[in-house]
């Protein structure tokens, strides 16, 4: 990763649309992103390889880029009663 990380108002800025559908996006892994602490961040250069169609959306969101290769697949993930995500055991 090179350069500043984009927050979701730079990114909503960006691609004309409200900052809810960044976040939207962000949830269902639809785009690249990292997770700090509560705040999620945008990576520049995967941003862009999103817009020119080379990312594949399918991996988890956090860490430092987890799910911005296009063979990442995201574990199967539930809500517990305190709103939180967990990850669930494959069946």
């Amino acid at each position: 990763m090179t350069g500043r990380l984009l927050t979701a108002d730079q990114l909503a800025q960006r691609w004309q649309v409200p900052k809810s559908q960044v976040y939207r996006l962000t949830r269902e892994g639809g785009i690249p992103a990292v997770k700090l602490g509560r705040y999620y961040r945008y990576p520049p250069d995967l941003i862009e390889a999103f817009e020119r169609g080379e990312w594949v959306p399918g991996g988890d969101v956090g860490g430092a880029g987890v799910g911005s290769a296009p063979t990442d697949k995201a574990p199967p993930h539930r809500r517990n009663g305190r709103g939180q995500t967990q990850e669930v055991q494959a069946p």
